[in-house]
């Protein structure tokens, strides 16, 4: 494999006081720009950084290869989620992609009064919607939205986004529509009178076996949040895998925390029973399904080869991984301190992002010896993410500050021999904002870019 040479200029000073000795140290401000090449798969980085040579020593030293490539994203917990998606969408770029919901719902109160002896006139599942803007996608789009009851019960630390859980084969309630309302109020009308809710998907459960249920079920089931969360599991609120032409379909966004959000029984004419799904009582999670486009060459986790194009996707879709297998061939004999490192990343301009609009922010993870997720250590300074960085500003890149990481990156070399570099994942985050919102990378030569300062400590 071919390496570029870094030249790096050299400016010796030396510091003196009355009462100490004189310590000559060396500053050094460099500008690794990371470049692609096709050559190899890999791609070749280094830039020459060359001074006015007037009393500087200039140096060089061999810089590192980066590697860019798009593997799949780990699976992501999502019971704490802002807000959750729902739906079907055929990106252009990415492929098919679902999006679907599993909650619980609580009593109204203990020892509510059972329904037997009650006439149910209806069930009603709401969902509402977090806000008027949120869709992601063709809103336009009719989706076939289905619900099924639960017949394993929801647990905490195994909502992650790959998990199904277990359901009863047949549909209790199907909604059919598009995302075209998101800011429209909705009228129901019980007594006479009409109320306006918030704009929300209301779903009729209307499957006899289900009514049934409710209707017969004995008051002892109704008697705490457990007991019944144990006779009604919860629901399962999932888009059909219906065809999608390219372009098709789209996702849209629910506020499970809203009082809004409920299964509402309507009985004896003129009563209704609201059983919340909101609040902290009641388990919610997301769970995402991919079908990537052909276009898209995905690579394992380890071992993979650079790409010219790169692709980020949430919901577990996809990550872009960058290496840097060679980071530390310019300080193999110096201790360095990093004063700086800066990464940034290009997207593709050529794609069109009116419809599929790019995340708000990525997040740049650091990265274990398989190849998964870890927090960076510059994301819990006392700036934290103001300083960390991440978001667009709409200049087509993001931009990064990692000085912490690579200063451990560095530490870890020099001190023990152990290179903990096994590079980063750049990711679109599952929540902080909650969105389908993906990206495409532009990974050729000059459009990954490490800026890197240092000062070398005599």
């Amino acid at each position: 494999m071919k390496k570029d040479t870094l030249k790096h200029i050299l400016n010796f000073m030396t510091v003196c006081s009355k009462d100490r000795i004189s310590i000559p140290f060396f500053v050094l401000c460099i500008g690794l720009f990371l470049l692609a090449s096709c050559r190899k798969n890999e791609d070749t980085v280094g830039s020459d950084f060359i001074g006015a040579r007037v009393g500087f020593d200039v140096q060089s030293s061999d810089t590192s290869s980066v590697v860019a490539y798009t593997t799949l994203h780990d699976s992501v917990l999502t019971y704490k989620l802002s807000y959750f998606m729902l739906g079907n969408m055929n990106d252009p770029q990415f492929g098919v992609s679902r999006a679907a919901i599993s909650t619980q719902v609580d009593l109204p109160e203990i020892n509510f009064p059972s329904f037997s002896g009650s006439k149910i006139d209806s069930i009603v599942l709401q969902l509402p919607y977090a806000t008027s803007s949120s869709v992601y996608g063709n809103k336009f789009t009719t989706q076939v939205i289905k619900v099924y009851e639960l017949n394993e019960n929801l647990v905490q630390n195994e909502l992650y986004s790959s998990r199904k859980f277990g359901t009863n084969p047949i549909s209790i309630g199907t909604w059919i529509s598009d995302f075209t309302h998101l800011a429209d109020s909705v009228p129901i009308s019980l007594n006479g009178a009409t109320v306006m809710l918030p704009p929300h998907i209301r779903i009729k459960l209307d499957e006899t076996t289900f009514l049934n249920k409710i209707n017969t079920a004995a008051a002892s089931n109704y008697t705490t949040s457990e007991v019944f969360k144990s006779f009604l599991k919860g629901f399962y609120i999932s888009p059909e895998l219906s065809p999608l032409s390219t372009g098709q379909g789209a996702m849209t966004y629910i506020n499970m925390a809203r009082s809004t959000a409920a299964m509402v029984i309507y009985y004896n004419d003129s009563l209704k029973a609201e059983f919340p799904i909101s609040g902290s009582s009641t388990l919610k999670g997301n769970s995402y399904f991919h079908t990537f486009s052909n276009n898209i060459t995905i690579q394992p986790a380890l071992g993979g080869t650079h790409q010219n194009t790169c692709y980020i996707q949430p919901t577990a879709g996809l990550k872009t991984r960058i290496l840097f297998p060679y980071l530390f061939d310019f300080a193999k004999d110096k201790n360095i301190a990093i004063t700086g490192a800066e990464i940034v990343v290009s997207i593709d301009q050529t794609q069109d992002t009116s419809i599929y609009k790019l995340p708000t922010r990525l997040l740049l993870n650091a990265s274990d010896s398989l190849g998964t997720l870890e927090q960076p250590i510059d994301l819990f300074t006392l700036d934290g993410i103001a300083y960390y960085g991440g978001y667009y500003k709409g200049n087509g890149e993001y931009s990064f500050n990692i000085q912490r990481q690579v200063q451990f990156w560095f530490n870890r070399y020099k001190n023990s021999g152990v290179n903990a570099n096994y590079g980063l994942n750049l990711i679109v985050p599952s929540d902080n904002p909650v969105g389908a919102n993906r990206a495409v990378l532009d990974t050729r030569a000059g459009k990954v870019k490490l800026k890197l300062s240092y000062t070398v400590i005599k």
